[in-house]
């Protein structure tokens, strides 16, 4: 019932759904230029094993399993706390996420890096590079493992240049555009509401006007005689001129003789014929 009523009223104001269109329209755009495109930058490192745990195959490629928590442990060690702190620029310029690859069986980690500028992001990703090793080295530490025992990182490795990402812009855009046609619906259904209930409300004062009429409001029966204009008085005088001619000439039945001039002339003489 409502979904009805919202459609029949959207479809009574088109003029104001067209004009809702046209500015979320022109919203969206605003927010796509207003909202500049985010530089990326990754790069990938990859956890290796103790050298206790190569001494035989002298190879630590073939020891990289078991490792995934020790990535896990870095990813969430680089994400938060203090190391986050003192790597993110304090003016929101760029910021990055250390996460395990999924898609990888190894213990490999991404570092992925977003800035306004291509300075901006290539310069966290450095940042992050260099301190990765240093708080995988400080984890071990703080558990008592012995130098030969610890793990290590190496990077795999790392895009030349950031690229360009409009994932910000199209969330911008999407936010302007929902937006602007939900205030269109709405915003045109609450006017459709109001216009309708003025016109009932109108409408109803009328009748009621009709069937009670208001008994200090004055009618035509109680209105003042209106005085005789100049041609009214001219039509007189020219109707007592007739009934005295045809009075004189014995048009008029005796009856009449005896009746005095109306308004405007002299007395009529009486009829000699009834003397």
């Amino acid at each position: 019932m409502y979904l009805s009523e919202l459609l029949a009223g959207l479809a009574r104001r088109w003029w104001l759904v067209a004009t809702g269109l046209v500015a979320t329209v022109a919203l969206s755009v605003f927010a796509y230029i207003l909202v500049p495109a985010e530089q990326e930058i990754h790069a990938s490192v990859l956890v290796l094993p103790p050298e206790t745990a190569t001494e035989e195959a002298h190879n630590p490629f073939l020891a990289l399993n078991g490792l995934q928590p020790a990535a896990d442990v870095l990813a969430r060690a680089m994400n938060g706390g203090e190391v986050q702190e003192d790597l993110t620029p304090t003016d929101g310029s760029a910021e990055y996420e250390v996460a395990r690859d999924v898609t990888s069986s190894g213990p490999v980690l991404i570092v992925g890096v977003t800035g306004r500028t291509e300075q901006a992001a290539a310069g966290l990703l450095d940042a992050v590079l260099v301190r990765m090793p240093e708080v995988f080295a400080d984890l071990q530490a703080d558990v008592d493992v012995p130098r030969s025992s610890t793990m290590t990182l190496t990077q795999v490795a790392r895009e030349t240049e950031p690229t360009a990402s409009n994932k910000s812009q199209v969330r911008a855009v999407l936010v302007a555009a929902v937006g602007g046609l939900a205030a269109t619906i709405f915003g045109t259904n609450l006017i459709d509401g109001l216009i309708l209930r003025r016109r009932a409300h109108q409408a109803g004062r009328r009748r009621q006007a009709s069937q009670h009429p208001d008994p200090t409001r004055p009618t035509q029966a109680d209105s003042p005689a209106q005085p005789r204009t100049p041609a009214l008085r001219r039509d007189v005088d020219n109707a007592d001129a007739t009934v005295t001619s045809a009075i004189a000439v014995g048009d008029l039945p005796r009856q009449f003789a005896g009746m005095p001039r109306v308004r405007g002339g002299a007395d009529l003489p009486e009829d000699s014929s009834d003397t």
